[in-house]
């Protein structure tokens, strides 16, 4: 058994240590931000953590009792689909206005919708939501801007489904009065759709033990107490069970997570994903196929008479660079609560991950180190506009934006298979 005080004192070394060994590890350069110390692990921790205390102080739909007529295995399908399939991000289930027309009292009624450039009144039944699900730019709702909602592909029991439950959706609530039957059974499909009988607990936990894990086990000192103790193999045994359980939990969580919705995304938000997503996709394909001494085990590329090559003149980064615009993107085109919760995290570990290896570096890296990040930038394309470094567009070559415009499409046509959501504006 691993004594405690061992372990605490391995997570947590006295700020006199960490002082000491601060003043005889590092080499002084220019101020920068985020400022470099040994507790900025923890200072991102605590920053996920905070996240907690916000998801936790958002309001929360109480689910509804269950009606005394049985809902169909259709209708809660479906009510579950309008979650999964993230039509909750634009149609709201309670009447409330979003981006969208809400689906509460929607099934028919009368709609003043435009087809073909012309103005005309229609009544919304089964056939109509069908075709709004597969073809929504067919019939415009009055109000409502075009392009809002891409044209679906969907299996026949789905669109079935999600019917159904739109159309149990039409009794619109009454202040003051006494549920009726439909009432209760609306009532209750909103439940279903958005999530209210599950929990955010579960992926919070998972989200905190991915980054936190990350980063505390990454940390000089736990590690070296770690792989004393274990190993190395042993070590990276904990590291990658770690990281799988909690990739685990957040994959979980956030298919069971109570859709809350904190803002609608403009369309706009949409288009930028659709324009940036390449280029984010290049830095994860040259960042993984170009040797670097930022990376792990890799240290040994700084004997090579011309180290920053290739994408490493644009960042040192260049995959997490790449992780840090995917997360940032999806956070912009996301507004419901794990989405952004998550897509933050994921943004928290790879800006993090990057203070955190350049810090282990200036430790262990030396002189040649030193020359190497003179010479590049974690932020893109800043030794380049520095002057510090030039750009050969002959290293770059043509084999990884070729593999890049294959991935972008492959992910392209399995979005909504994957994901339940459509990527096209």
């Amino acid at each position: 058994m691993i004594p405690m005080p061992r372990v605490a004192a391995a997570l947590f070394p006295s700020s006199r240590h960490r002082s000491s060994q601060a003043g005889r590890l590092r080499t002084a350069r220019p101020m920068c931000w985020p400022p470099s110390s040994p507790g900025r692990s923890r200072f991102a921790i605590a920053l996920l953590l905070s996240l907690t205390l916000v998801a936790a102080v958002t309001p929360r739909a109480s689910a509804a009792s269950e009606p005394t007529t049985m809902l169909s295995t259709a209708q809660r399908q479906g009510a579950s689909l309008l979650r999964q399939r993230g039509c909750l991000g634009c149609h709201s289930v309670d009447g409330s206005p979003r981006a969208a027309p809400s689906f509460r009292g929607l099934f028919g009624r009368q709609r003043q919708v435009i087809t073909d450039g012309r103005e005309r009144t229609l009544i919304a039944d089964d056939e109509y939501i069908r075709r709004s699900i597969l073809r929504p730019k067919d019939d415009i709702v009055v109000g409502f801007l075009v392009g809002q909602m891409p044209s679906s592909r969907l299996p026949a029991d789905e669109l079935s489904a999600m019917t159904a439950a739109i159309a149990a959706l039409a009794a619109p609530p009454l202040a003051d009065a006494p549920a009726s039957e439909a009432q209760q059974r609306g009532a209750t499909l909103a439940a279903i759709a958005e999530g209210t009988g599950g929990s955010l607990t579960l992926l919070l936990i998972s989200l905190i033990a991915f980054v936190g894990g990350h980063f505390a086990l990454s940390a000089r000192q736990p590690r070296a107490f770690l792989v004393g103790t274990l190993r190395e193999k042993g070590f990276q045994g904990l590291y990658s069970l770690i990281a799988f359980a909690a990739l685990g939990g957040i994959v979980h969580g956030f298919r069971t997570a109570p859709y809350v919705v904190w803002w609608t995304p403009p369309l706009w938000a949409r288009h930028s994903v659709l324009a940036l997503m390449p280029l984010a996709l290049y830095l994860l394909v040259a960042g993984f196929s170009t040797p670097n001494p930022a990376s792990a085990g890799q240290l040994g590329v700084l004997s090579q008479a011309e180290p920053a090559r290739g994408i490493l003149r644009i960042t040192r980064h260049p995959a997490l660079c790449g992780f840090t615009l995917w997360a940032l993107l999806h956070l912009l085109a996301n507004g419901d609560r794990s989405g952004m919760l998550t897509f933050l995290a994921i943004a928290i570990l790879s800006v993090g991950g990057m203070l955190h290896i350049d810090d282990r570096r200036d430790q262990i890296g030396g002189e040649a180190w030193q020359r190497f990040r003179d010479k590049t930038s974690r932020l893109p394309f800043a030794a380049l506009l520095g002057g510090r470094n030039v750009l050969r567009l002959s290293e770059l070559g043509l084999v990884r934006p070729l593999v890049t415009l294959l991935l972008y499409g492959a992910l392209l046509a399995s979005h909504r298979f994957l994901y339940g959501v459509s990527p096209l504006p």
